[in-house]
C-alpha cells in the first residue's frame, strides 16, 4: 500500500485584486518623509508649532493616529523672544497625497493633522493644519 504525502505551500502576495498598497509617509520635521515619524513640524517657516509624538496607535494607507506632546510659541512680543507653551493631543493624519518631498517624487504623504485637544490644550491653537514637505 501507498501513502501519498501531499505538502501545499502558502506563498504570501497582494492581497487579491490587485497590487500591495503603496507606503504612506508624514513629513518628519518638514523635509523627510517617513512611516511613524518621531517629530512632526506644522509651522515650517518658523518651526513656532510642532509635535513630539509619544506614540502611534495605527498606522494605514488612508490615515494615521496616536499621541502627542504639542509645542506652540506664543511670539510674544516677537516670535524670537516668545515662549513656548507645551499640550497634549490625540492626533490623526488623513488625507494621502502623492507628492515631491525631499526629492522622492510621487510619493503618499499625509497632507492634514487634527489635534484632538481633550487632554491638555493649548490656549490659542485651532484643532487642524496643514503638512507640508519640502521638495
Amino acid at each position: 500500500m501507498a501513502v501519498v504525502v501531499a505538502i501545499g505551500v502558502l506563498i504570501a502576495g497582494p492581497p487579491p485584486g490587485g497590487a500591495a498598497r503603496p507606503t504612506t509617509y508624514a513629513p518628519q520635521k518638514c523635509s523627510k518623509p517617513r512611516v511613524e515619524p518621531s517629530t512632526i513640524v506644522i509651522t515650517c517657516a518658523d518651526g513656532g508649532l510642532y509635535l513630539k509624538v509619544k506614540r502611534w496607535s495605527y498606522w494605514n494607507g488612508r490615515e494615521a493616529g496616536g499621541m502627542a506632546k504639542v509645542f506652540a510659541n506664543d511670539c510674544d512680543p516677537s516670535c524670537i523672544g516668545g515662549t513656548y507653551h507645551e499640550g497634549r493631543a490625540k492626533i490623526r493624519l488623513t488625507r494621502p497625497r502623492k507628492r515631491t518631498c525631499n526629492g522622492r517624487r510621487g510619493i503618499r504623504i499625509f497632507q492634514r493633522i487634527k489635534l484632538d485637544w481633550r487632554y491638555m490644550p493649548v490656549p490659542g491653537l485651532g484643532r487642524n493644519y496643514d503638512l507640508a514637505c519640502y521638495p
